[in-house]
């Protein structure tokens, strides 16, 4: 009798792994990763809409949810790849250059403008075409 429970134990925990093992291969098919800021605004809607004000809600969250703000302000600041390059405009170079002369020199803005004016008159040049195009569209 002994030997027969035993044979019949282990096919039961056999038979048990078996389908354990099928069912998480079949969930993690299944499985739609849903991100944490899918996550945490699903928490915070909820909150607010069972009448909770939207800064309470926020609260509640972060306090019953440990974890999920940070990983949820990871995802939003990460930085997205393959950002295209951002062309600086000549009025930003110009703006640039008077707020370094300003620092540096201890300037009034007047002054400062003056100076990158004298100091590099092709940034002035640009600057003023680039303002003549935009006032002419």
């Amino acid at each position: 009798m002994n030997a027969e429970m035993s044979e019949r134990i282990l096919k039961r925990a056999e038979a048990i792994e078996r389908a354990r093992k099928k069912q998480t291969a079949t969930s993690t098919r299944t499985r739609k990763r849903v991100t944490a800021t899918a996550r945490w605004k699903a928490a915070v809607a909820k909150c607010i809409d069972s009448g909770m004000p939207r800064a309470k809600a926020i609260r509640w969250v972060d306090s019953d949810n440990p974890g999920l703000r940070a990983k949820m302000l990871a995802e939003v600041n990460a930085k997205p790849t393959g950002n295209p390059v951002v062309k600086r405009t000549a009025k930003q170079d110009f703006d640039d250059e008077v707020a370094r002369f300003k620092a540096e020199r201890n300037m009034s803005h007047r002054d400062a403008v003056k100076a990158v004016i004298k100091d590099n008159p092709e940034l002035h040049k640009a600057y003023i075409d680039e303002a003549n195009q935009r006032g002419n569209r």
